[in-house]
Formats: structure tokens, C-alpha cells, sequence
């Protein structure tokens, strides 16, 4: 079973400006912000991508290790939801690669969460 998340604008029309925070086991955090327009690449670029904030360091790691990603679009009325596979096992068991929360909704109202644990 993989790792699936989501995030969702209730309405993609207006999608505008919004911001979430992504974590790692560690407790490690990146803020990914997302901007007119969005799509399934800004999506999976933006997850993938995401930079933990290490205060103090010069090179800031990514958030997680898995480079095997995906994102699935369902259009929902006015409103998009973009699930997020991770398509790698587990580093350990017990573990999940994230967790996310809305750090700005923006106009779009964006919502975060999670689908289902990996195994």
C-alpha cells in the first residue's frame, strides 16, 4: 500500500495564492507555496522538491528521500483535489515519508490530509 495524500481547493477557479507546510519524521519542516494556475506538475514539483528548514545550515536538504511521486487529478464541481502517491517503500515500518497542514488556504480554500498510511 502506498502513502497517498491529498490537497484539495474547493474552488480551482480561484485557486490564488496559497502555502502548506510539509514535515518529515524527524519533525523537520519546508513551506511550500503554490501560485495561480495550479496543476499536477506544480504539485508533484512542489512535494518532491520541498526544502526542510535547518536554521543554521547553508544547504537545506530535501523534506524527504523518495524520488518516485505521482499526482492524480479529480475535478469535483468548481473544485480540484490532487491525490499524491509515494511510490516507495517505506524507509522504516511505522513510518510515513509526510505529514501536511494549511499554512494559508488562500482564495482557494485549500485542505490537506492524508488518504492512507504506506505499509
Amino acid at each position: 500500500l502506498r502513502e497517498k495524500h491529498f490537497i484539495e481547493l474547493v474552488n480551482a477557479t480561484l485557486s490564488g495564492n496559497f502555502k502548506i507546510r510539509v514535515f518529515n519524521k524527524y519533525g523537520q519542516e519546508a513551506l511550500v507555496k503554490f501560485a495561480n494556475g495550479v496543476d499536477p506538475g506544480q504539485i508533484l514539483t512542489g512535494i518532491k522538491d520541498a526544502k526542510a528548514f535547518i536554521p543554521g545550515q547553508e544547504s537545506q536538504p530535501r523534506i524527504h528521500g523518495c524520488n518516485s511521486l505521482s499526482v492524480d487529478t479529480i475535478e469535483k464541481g468548481h473544485g480540484r483535489r490532487f491525490e499524491i502517491s509515494f511510490n516507495c517503500p517505506l524507509e522504516e515500518a511505522g513510518s510515513e515519508w509526510i505529514s501536511m497542514e494549511v499554512y494559508d488556504p488562500g482564495v482557494g480554500e485549500a485542505t490537506v490530509g492524508l488518504i492512507h498510511e504506506g505499509s
